[in-house]
């Protein structure tokens, strides 16, 4: 799971818990103490000031920070104008924690029940909507290398840089080839037959085999092709078809 989920995942948990976070252990559960305390836990920077201040800060740590977005994505923080009955402009922020669908954007953020005394002890975690048009600017968390094999109980996939993985293809990955189904997940111990026409070998770790002949039957005549396979040396029958194997060229 990458950082910016797990952050999602930890504020999700305190808003349905009721719960909140007090980042600088200064009047309760400032709306505030979520920003920085996402930003600082997950990724390592340290924001100051008021909730209107964050994305100065946020840009003065070198974080992003967009103007104007339409699609605001989750994991995303934004910041909103709020003027308080002291005539102060403090500002409001809070987590984005769905993409937005271009009109409103789904919330978890602190300090919004309303109690009188919200300047001095705030409120826990909550979910909330908002419209798009209402926010000044989000803070974007760092992005993150999500390169590396990853899996789970029904396998092993690639997870690429922007996170994105390989389905229905071979990859190169580190100068060996591996094969991954519709659903993403690495052939392993496993003949696959290509649409290529070529049967393909991967032992239990992935590795796609290269050595091998293959016997093929088409039209009622026969040929030898070098194809990558694992049993190199032996004569086996797979679906009627004799594979004849060997060391390849």
């Amino acid at each position: 799971m990458s950082k910016t989920n797990e952050m999602i995942q930890f504020f999700i948990e305190k808003a349905d818990a009721g719960a909140g976070v007090d980042y600088d252990g200064m009047y309760g559960y400032q709306c505030a103490d979520l920003t920085c305390m996402g930003v600082y836990k997950f990724f390592g920077a340290r924001l100051w000031g008021n909730a209107i201040d964050l994305l100065r800060s946020a840009e003065a740590a070198g974080l992003q920070v967009v103007y104007g977005a339409q699609y605001p994505k989750a994991g995303w923080f934004f910041v909103k104008n709020f003027v308080a009955g002291d005539g102060v402009n403090y500002g409001h922020t809070g987590l984005v924690y769905e993409d937005s669908d271009g009109s409103t954007i789904k919330t978890i953020e602190q300090n919004i029940d309303g109690n009188w005394d919200y300047l001095d002890v705030g409120g826990p975690c909550r979910y909330y909507e908002r419209s798009v048009n209402s926010i000044v600017g989000y803070i974007v968390p760092p992005q993150e290398d999500q390169t590396g094999w990853k899996h789970d109980d029904t396998g092993w996939w690639w997870s690429r840089k922007d996170g994105s993985y390989p389905t229905s293809k071979f990859e190169a990955i580190n100068g060996n080839w591996f094969y991954f189904n519709d659903n993403g997940y690495m052939y392993a111990d496993q003949w696959l037959h290509h649409t290529d026409g070529n049967w393909y070998w991967f032992d239990k770790d992935g590795y796609m085999s290269n050595s091998g002949w293959k016997k093929s039957m088409a039209n009622g005549t026969t040929s030898m092709q070098t194809v990558p396979c694992r049993l190199a040396g032996l004569n086996t029958t797979r679906n009627g078809i004799t594979w004849m194997l060997k060391t390849a060229i």
